[in-house]
């Protein structure tokens, strides 16, 4: 437990949902130190405490010889009635790496990337599930391209799944959560497949304005669901009859009576995986990764640790 005395000098360096941040100096570290600043309201306090639960627990599954790429947590301490946590100071956030040096995203660095990601998750998912994955909640070392998973603040245990619907960010939202669907852990394998889209082609594969507007992308870049849980669901019925642009909806009907369903996908990974001058087979590696992870029935789409053993191969293949 550290005391508030243990702190010298503050200095914000960001915010997020459930508080804001600080780079500060720890004395009994002996180096820079980041420290969340929870909000003072009882359901950020909530939140504190279960992230605190959770990071707990993922320090009980640290080894020396193992690096896990979770963000450390030190510890915590009260000041004035309010909750900090402590944290490892970490360098940069996903979003704005590649926004800014997307010169250094090769393809190898994007699959290095992904299975540190995936890495992490697995061990996420041997208990919780993480359910804001995306580039702002992934830090990045610029030199050695390590991550960092971090804001565990909405995750949630897997025994202790809620009718909550309304986690994850909008663009990497899983489908069954948008129709108000029984869900999982692997709604944060969608999530993987939307952030490594997003790495190859520096912007967000469904960027929907609303969930009408997210369901129709993710329908034109993949197929309209068949599964009966979806159509049976009266969430779906209601979002579909929303999309009420008639070239919409007859584009959508017309592209799965005439195209392969994830067509568009391919089409437009090709365009992009084009810039990274990949052979045909290549390409078809990296295309089978997506269909295996942008599945609408979540008991078929692949595992954090099937994500893992895709991403090795499609990284052995870059080095032949």
């Amino acid at each position: 437990m550290f005391k508030s005395e243990d702190f010298e000098g503050e200095l914000f360096i960001g915010k997020g949902a459930f508080g804001k941040v600080y780079k500060t100096y720890s004395l009994s570290k002996g180096r820079n130190v980041a420290i969340k600043k929870i909000k003072d309201e009882d359901r950020f306090r909530y939140a504190a405490l279960k992230e605190i639960k959770i990071l707990n627990y993922i320090n009980s599954l640290r080894k020396a010889d193992i690096e896990i790429p979770i963000v450390n947590f030190y510890g915590e301490f009260m000041k004035e009635n309010i909750q900090y946590l402590v944290f490892e100071l970490l360098d940069i956030d996903l979003y704005t790496y590649y926004k800014n040096c997307s010169h250094e995203l090769n393809l190898d660095n994007i699959v290095k990337i992904m299975i540190q990601i995936c890495e992490g998750l697995s061990y996420i998912h041997t208990k919780f599930i993480h359910s804001d994955l995306k580039p702002e909640n992934i830090m990045i070392d610029k030199k050695t391209k390590k991550i960092k998973i971090i804001d565990l603040g909405s995750s949630f245990e897997k025994n202790k799944l809620k009718k909550n619907f309304y986690v994850q960010s909008r663009y990497y939202r899983a489908p069954e959560l948008i129709y108000e669907l029984q869900h999982n852990e692997k709604i944060d394998i969608w999530s993987v497949g939307c952030i490594m889209f997003e790495l190859i082609a520096l912007k967000p594969l469904f960027k929907g304005k609303n969930s009408i507007d997210l369901i129709y992308k993710i329908s034109e870049f993949i197929s309209l669901p068949k599964e009966e849980e979806y159509l049976n669901s009266t969430k779906f019925n209601y979002l579909y009859c929303q999309i009420i642009d008639t070239e919409k909806i007859t584009y959508l009907h017309n592209k799965e009576k005439y195209k392969e369903p994830d067509f568009r996908l391919r089409e437009n990974l090709y365009i992009y995986l084009d810039c990274f001058k990949v052979e045909t087979l290549f390409k078809e590696n990296i295309y089978d990764f997506f269909k295996d992870v942008f599945v609408y029935d979540f008991n078929l789409r692949i595992s954090a640790k099937d994500c893992i053993l895709q991403l090795k191969t499609i990284k052995n293949a870059i080095l032949v």
